[in-house]
């Protein structure tokens, strides 16, 4: 029937991850397509940008313009025009959020790179320019300029001490190095984005910072575990247990203000869904604490608002007329037989064994952990505790990154996966635990493919669940779940 083929259609679009394992070891192949791509493009025309008179140039600053000649404002709006136009580029090419293997993302990093470097011959100098060095930073960082990345990123702090972006970036390149005095200026950083957002006012605090700030947490967690630092020193108070608690309470303090606003009609519920799937996972690590349940009332209250329809199923971003018009009522956390549904995928299971040696040859080039190609995934796990997820990105953004390294996943794949798809393989060790967590959007699949599977008694001792569903894998055997589901592994 017609709405069988779509449904069949649909779903082959929407293929989302493949994993697999090896030894005792989970090994993931990632493939992340979407089946309505909603790609906001960045504006890479010269920007206009509107001047005021002024008072005093003594105190120019970006969030004190009253306080800036005209002059100032002059100059800082034409090197804008050129920060606008390399930012695009720069997003174009994956922004800071991955790990660059293509020529072609490092010909627009390149290109974007210079394009900052224009801007910076119009103003260098005030704090206008803060922004401007802070993403050349990123740019350097990503194109292995790690000097250069590090005096970008300092200058960015120097121009600006009120940039919370600046602070986060350059203590995340503090805390890559090998030296402790890195380490400690490290915090001071984090310390310092910190108190910048606890210090914002309701109207001025961009709530999607929240997220970022936390997640400096998992990463200077994930730096203690590599170099033998003391979470509980009390030299290190910024890290400890308390304290995380205290920024999870006011990080919940001001997604509460935005509730406020959404119950009182001033904020519709769709506009404040980012800051409402923020709350709850706050919510979800403070209610285990406190054993409350104060995020299962979030979501039904969110379920009323029309948000979600299900309180195991939160992504940031739900097509509700995806439900209405082809996927199963009520929502199924699990795919049954997918591999009658995606011919790729029985292909797939036909050449695991190769699948399994390109892994292997994938672990030789060297897997990345996973937190570095998508920086708020380093909160999922904690190498603090000694678990480890590691990952080889196959195909991402379009693009095939490793085609001769993964010939056949890449051959197999290539034409099943649309544009905002990826495959990688995923490595997880034993002991390894991935938190609860939902993907983006509802419009997503994921698949995993059991490889080589360790000998387990049940699945309370290997698997994953699914909207609280348990499965575990098998050996050359395909799973699939929704992808908007909550979903854990183990």
């Amino acid at each position: 029937s017609a709405m069988a083929s779509a449904l069949a259609a649909t779903l082959v679009a929407v293929i989302s991850i493949v994993t697999v394992y090896v030894r005792n070891e989970t090994i993931v192949m990632n493939i992340t397509p979407s089946l309505n791509e909603k790609k906001e493009s960045a504006n890479t025309n010269a920007a206009s940008t509107t001047v005021t008179t002024t008072t005093s140039s003594s105190k120019c600053h970006p969030l004190r313009q009253n306080l800036c000649s005209q002059c100032e404002l002059d100059v800082a709006a034409a090197a804008y025009e050129y920060f606008i136009r390399g930012r695009g580029i720069f997003e174009s090419a994956g922004g800071a959020g991955r790990v660059v293997f293509d020529d072609a993302s490092k010909l627009k990093l390149q290109q974007a790179k210079a394009i900052f470097e224009e801007s910076l011959l119009i103003d260098s100098t005030t704090p206008f320019a803060s922004s401007t060095y802070q993403n050349l930073g990123l740019v350097l960082s990503k194109l292995g300029d790690t000097k250069g990345s590090y005096d970008a990123l300092e200058k960015a702090v120097q121009l600006d001490d009120e940039n919370v972006y600046a602070h986060h970036s350059f203590a995340k390149a503090l805390s890559t190095t090998h030296r402790e005095e890195d380490w400690h200026l490290a915090d001071k950083h984090f310390s310092k984005a910190h108190q910048l957002l606890s210090n914002a006012n309701e109207k001025e605090i961009n709530f999607n910072l929240v997220l970022l700030i936390l997640s400096s947490h998992g990463i200077v967690f994930d730096r203690i575990a590599t170099r033998g630092r003391d979470v509980n020193n009390k030299n290190n108070s910024n890290l400890s247990p308390d304290n995380r608690t205290n920024y999870l309470i006011k990080a919940r303090q001001k997604f509460e203000d935005v509730i406020d606003l959404v119950k009182s009609g001033k904020v519709s519920p769709k506009s404040a869904m980012n800051s409402i799937n923020y709350l709850q996972g706050i919510l979800r690590e403070l209610d285990a604490e406190n054993g409350e349940s104060k995020r299962d009332e979030l979501l039904e209250w969110a379920i009323q608002q029309g948000l979600w329809r299900d309180k195991r199923q939160t992504p940031r971003v739900f097509n509700h007329m995806l439900y209405d018009a082809i996927k199963p009522k009520p929502i199924r956390p699990w795919i049954p037989n997918p591999e009658q549904v995606f011919p790729a995928l029985k292909s797939a299971m036909n050449q695991w064994h190769t699948i399994l040696e390109e892994y292997r040859a994938a672990r030789i080039n060297g897997l990345q952990p996973v937190g570095e190609r998508v920086d708020q995934d380093v909160i999922l796990y904690n190498k603090a505790l000694g678990e480890d997820w590691s990952e080889f990105p196959i195909l991402s953004n379009g693009m095939e990154l490793t085609p001769d390294i993964a010939p056949t996943v890449t051959e197999i794949f290539r034409r099943v996966i649309p544009p905002m798809g990826t495959a990688a393989f995923s490595s997880i060790t034993p002991g390894t635990k991935i938190k609860p967590h939902c993907g983006p959007s509802n419009e997503l699949i994921t698949c995993h493919l059991g490889i080589i599977i360790p000998s387990h008694g049940s699945v309370n001792e290997l698997g994953m669940a699914a909207g609280g569903e348990k499965r575990t894998w098998r050996e050359g055997e395909w799973i699939c779940f929704e992808d908007s589901m909550e979903h854990e592994v183990w």
